[in-house]
């Protein structure tokens, strides 16, 4: 079950980060922003799963060795799958607004915002209140 739970954390890390840039800022594309997604999503999932397809590991593998030039690190499946994420929609969005793919249309006005909201009238509780 726990490692179960280290699934389900790489899949709320993918999701997450998408949806706050996505709903906090105008640049990324939406669809950018989906293939990043399921880019992480794939990439996390069979990171986790690797040990167990290998046949070199029987519960989820979450934790990975990155080498760059000599020097090496320890790395969360989630995290490396989330950069992937972020990197896909970083290059895609550019790319899209260059053939023309729409980022949907901003519905929201200001109005939406700074309407002040009514007073709640407070509600008599017990028998009386019934009439």
């Amino acid at each position: 079950m726990i490692n179960f739970q280290l699934l389900g954390g790489v899949w709320i890390l993918q999701t997450l980060l998408p949806v706050f840039l996505g709903l906090y800022t105008n640049w990324f594309n939406r669809w950018a922003l989906l293939i990043g997604w399921f880019g992480g999503m794939i990439t996390g999932t069979l990171m986790e799963f690797s040990g167990i397809l290998s046949g070199k590991a029987t519960a989820l593998t979450n934790v990975y060795m990155l080498s760059l030039g000599g020097f090496s690190i320890q790395i969360f499946s989630g995290f490396a799958a989330l950069i992937l994420n972020v990197v896909l929609a970083l290059l895609l969005t550019p790319l899209f607004e260059a053939i023309g793919a729409r980022r949907g249309i901003d519905v929201t006005k200001a109005s939406d915002y700074d309407e002040e909201v009514a007073p709640v009238e407070p509600v008599e509780h017990g028998r009386e209140a019934l009439g």
